[in-house]
């Protein structure tokens, strides 16, 4: 035989991988996702999509992905509502969401980060002209999700680049560079 087709049928062999012989359905993303980002007193989830959780007054506030629309979390693609993100929150008894008021048009405003010169050198801030219209309205609804809900601990749950621009805003806990640079004196 070929040493080629010996050392092929052989590397083929080793790729097999031996599936368990009973494996358990895998749980929806979103469940442990969240069940990481609140305490366990607080969360009670059902895994049944059919069966409501108990109610979780804790509020939610998604963070859309760079060039999504606040519409995309409501009726993704056109599809139904029962196929979105919302329903699939309120389904696993979330009743205080919230979904960042972000529209398509609104990104152009990245470009704008092309005039700061620390863009330049590599120093620039989330905050800048880039994506500081993005923290602006984070900030916004996170304080108003804090106040409609009797101070209640707010989630960020981010989607793409919604994901590093709500770690962005929250860096040390504290809103704003004017506020930071006076904490840091």
């Amino acid at each position: 035989t070929n040493i080629g087709t010996t050392i092929a049928r052989h590397y083929h062999a080793s790729e097999r991988i031996r599936q368990p012989k009973t494996m358990k359905p895998p749980r929806p993303f979103i469940t442990t996702l969240l069940l990481f980002l609140l305490p366990s007193t607080t969360l009670s989830l059902s895994t049944n999509l059919n069966t409501p959780a108990k109610t979780i007054t804790t509020p939610v506030i998604i963070c859309p992905g760079f060039g999504n629309d606040k519409i995309d979390y409501y009726t993704p693609l056109n599809q139904p509502y029962s196929t979105s993100l919302h329903a699939s929150l309120t389904r696993r008894g979330f009743e205080n969401i919230y979904t960042l008021p972000v529209s398509r048009p609104d990104w152009i405003r990245v470009a704008g980060g092309l005039f700061d010169p620390r863009f330049y050198t590599a120093t620039a801030r989330p905050s800048g002209f880039g994506y500081g219209w993005y923290l602006d309205r984070l900030k916004d609804t996170v304080e108003r999700a804090y106040e409609e809900c009797g101070g209640e601990k707010v989630v960020l749950l981010g989607h793409s680049a919604g994901g590093w621009l709500a770690r962005a805003a929250m860096a040390d806990g504290v809103w704003g560079e004017t506020t930071t640079a006076a904490a840091a004196a």
